[in-house]
């Protein structure tokens, strides 16, 4: 909706005003659509890898996750049910804030509470047991990384100067681009607002990839309520 807003107003506007033009505005526009082009494809690039490399990570948390109260169930009734509380607590709260990063800005015992329980079981007395408490603690390990490397992920946001070029170079492109006289001409007017709206569309992309906004619903939302059908023995 706010896309559609922004062309109708553009289209509007460069319908019934325009600027002079020059050839040296027509030089610069050239310039600035080449320079926009290429920084924002190169931090779009960069950010759209960040966001893949997260939701990795993410799914290799959950993924360790699910394991480790599968193998809680073979050491007994009671360490699964205290398992299943902590695990069932970590997801709900970032459930209920709609935050995936809710574990990261806030204090978060979830792994040492895994650690308590493990501890207070005494030595597996099977072969079982014994292979399952080894791969707790193995996962419990991959689960510190994984934290870890989402917490580096989620820092890697692109720098304020770097932001300030590229709205430098948006802002040329916008007031260049209304030097093309279009005045009463529909059609130009139409194309000069799509490549208006475009612009500000890269801009909103390319935020919400670096504030880890795209898809945020779905972001780690999916992943966590998989855990969560785990555990009440849904799949």
């Amino acid at each position: 909706m706010f896309t559609l807003i922004v062309f109708v107003l553009l289209t509007i506007v460069y319908f019934f005003f325009t600027f002079g033009t020059t050839d040296e505005m027509q030089i610069i526009l050239t310039i600035a659509t080449f320079l926009f082009a290429t920084f924002t494809g190169f931090f779009m690039a960069r950010q759209g890898s960040r966001y893949s490399s997260l939701r990795q990570e993410i799914a290799n948390f959950d993924g360790h996750i699910s394991s480790i109260y599968r193998s809680f169930k073979h050491l007994g009734a009671g360490p699964t049910k205290e398992a299943a509380k902590v695990i069932k607590k970590h997801y709900r709260v970032a459930l209920e804030q709609d935050a995936w990063d809710y574990h990261f800005k806030n204090k978060s015992t979830t792994l040492t509470d895994l650690h308590r329980i493990l501890d207070k079981i005494k030595d597996g007395n099977s072969d079982v047991e014994k292979l399952s408490m080894e791969y707790i603690i193995s996962s419990l390990q991959q689960l510190q990384l994984s934290r870890k490397a989402m917490v580096n992920l989620s820092l890697e946001r692109i720098p304020m100067y770097q932001w300030v070029l590229i709205m430098l170079l948006a802002g040329i492109l916008l007031l260049t681009v209304s030097a093309v006289p279009t005045i009463y001409a529909f059609v130009p007017s139409l194309l000069k607002g799509a490549f208006g709206t475009s612009i500000v569309v890269v801009l909103m992309i390319l935020w919400e990839l670096d504030t880890l906004s795209f898809f945020e619903s779905e972001f780690g939302e999916r992943s966590a309520e998989d855990v969560l059908a785990i555990i009440a023995g849904k799949k």
